[in-house]
Parts: C-alpha cells; sequence; structure tokens
C-alpha cells in the first residue's frame, strides 16, 4: 500500500488540484476517469465557496453562516467520495477527504489489489 499527494494548484487562489494523472496511477485507472473525478471534486469544493449576494447579505447579518458554509462544503465533498470511492475500489484507489491535510493536498492511498464486485 502506498500513498500519493495531489498538491494544490499553486497559481490559483481557489481550492483547485492538479487533475493530471500521476505517473505511478496510469497502470491502475484511466486518465479520463481520473481526471474527472478529479474535476468533480474541485466543482464541489468552487461551487460551495462561491460567494454570491445572498451569502454575503447572510453573513452581515447572521455570522454563524460562515461556519455552515464549510461544514456545507465538507459534507458535500464526505458524500462524493463516499460514492466515488466505493467505484475506485476496482482501480485499488481510495480518495481521502482534503479536510485530513486542511485542503493544502489530496492524498490517494493505492492498494496493491484491486476489487472486482
Amino acid at each position: 500500500m502506498s500513498i500519493i499527494y495531489i498538491p494544490r494548484h499553486p497559481t490559483s487562489t481557489k481550492i483547485r488540484y492538479f487533475t493530471t494523472i500521476p505517473d505511478s496511477l496510469k497502470e491502475k485507472i484511466p486518465e479520463k476517469d481520473w481526471t474527472k473525478t478529479i474535476n468533480e471534486i474541485n466543482a464541489i469544493i468552487d461551487f460551495s465557496t462561491r460567494i454570491d449576494f445572498l451569502t454575503v447579505l447572510a453573513h452581515v447579518f447572521i455570522i454563524p453562516v460562515c461556519f455552515m458554509n464549510n461544514k456545507k462544503m465538507e459534507d458535500n465533498l464526505y458524500k462524493y467520495l463516499k460514492y466515488k470511492n466505493m467505484s475506485m475500489l476496482k482501480y485499488g484507489l481510495y480518495i481521502c477527504h482534503p479536510v485530513v491535510s486542511k485542503y493544502n493536498e489530496l492524498r490517494i492511498i493505492i492498494d496493491d489489489e484491486s476489487y472486482e464486485f
């Protein structure tokens, strides 16, 4: 078992992870599936951290909403990764929730065996 770390994109001010597949995963998962998965993770984070007019208005009047947005993003990512990791088992991969590394990197655990259901 080994772990791969996918770093955040350094030129972005948002939380975005590199979508290019690492060389060590090219044999385990199709590049298309990998890119789609990372793009979906980036989209969930992007959507949850987007600030719109109603959010700004709510923050002015209700400070606790600030904390609820982060909780909502973490919950959405947890639900997505719970579902996605079931399909990643066939590749022998497990994607850790980014909160583990405080969103600095995305950890991918590689199992030497893949499982078929």
